[in-house]
Order: structure tokens, then C-alpha cells, then sequence
């Protein structure tokens, strides 16, 4: 009978309401079709991203990058591991306290030079699904969602 109770309110309550949930369900999906897009160059849509972040300072702290991803430090330096091994960023420890800092490659500038058409046909294509009104609703909601913190 208690099940049952806890059932009814896990479908009233979290299954049609939970912002978390759809988030991570819409962020799957989204992500699986920006990560088979950019496939043929040899990156995922997560490795874009962090490459274009990268790319528009000279040299910027892990510390600074995983708060510009809205990421885990340690989160962050796993996911930079492929980057760097394939060469498309390099990682060192300069500067004052020595603190480590990532900066793009010529390798690095060159993938993003090829992937951005990709990334762009990917947008344009989400952006023609969704329509433009639902676009902008989606787009402003999450910025509105990155500000939170």
C-alpha cells in the first residue's frame, strides 16, 4: 500500500514537474545530436565547446575555465585530458602561484575552424525544429538557468 502511495506521488509530484529530469533528458538528447554532427571531425560537442571558451582568452586558469563551464574543477580537467593528448590544447603551469592554465593550439584553432560550419548547421537545425518563438523561449530560459549558480 505504501508503494503504491509513493508511486502515485512520484507521478504527480517529480515525473510531470521536475526541472532537473527534463533538463538532463533535453541536455541527453541535445548533446547526442551535436556529438554525431561533429563525429566526422573527431571531437564531441563538449570538446567543441570547451576549445571555443579556451580559444577567446590567450591563457586562461582551470579554476577560471570550470567556472566559465559551470563545471567541477576536477570535472573539467578530465574532460580536458583528450583535448590535450590530441593536441588541441595545451595545459601549464605558469605564472603567479604557478597556477595551471590551458591555452589553445594551432592544431586546436584549426578544429574549431572546421567545426564551426558543423556547429552552425547543427544550431540552425535545432533553431528550425524548435521554431523561432521556442527557440528564443528555450535560449533566454537558459540563460536564465546559468545565472542561478
Amino acid at each position: 500500500m505504501k508503494k503504491s502511495k509513493i508511486i502515485e506521488k512520484l507521478k504527480q509530484d517529480v515525473a510531470g514537474q521536475c526541472a532537473c529530469q527534463k533538463l538532463r533528458k533535453a541536455t541527453r538528447i541535445i548533446t547526442r545530436r551535436y556529438d554525431e554532427a561533429l563525429k566526422p571531425i573527431g571531437i564531441k560537442g563538449n570538446q567543441f565547446t570547451m576549445l571555443s571558451v579556451i580559444s577567446l582568452v590567450d591563457a586562461v586558469t582551470l579554476t577560471e575555465l570550470a567556472d566559465k563551464m559551470g563545471m567541477e574543477r576536477t570535472t573539467l580537467i578530465r574532460n580536458l585530458k583528450p583535448l590535450e593528448r590530441d593536441g588541441l590544447i595545451s595545459i601549464s603551469s605558469e605564472g603567479f602561484r604557478r597556477a595551471r592554465s590551458a591555452e589553445i593550439t594551432d592544431k586546436g584553432l584549426n578544429v574549431l575552424e572546421e567545426a564551426l560550419p558543423i556547429w552552425h548547421q547543427a544550431q540552425d537545425s535545432l533553431r528550425i525544429e524548435l521554431g523561432a518563438n521556442t527557440w528564443k523561449i528555450v535560449h533566454d530560459g537558459l540563460e536564465a538557468l546559468g545565472a542561478v549558480g
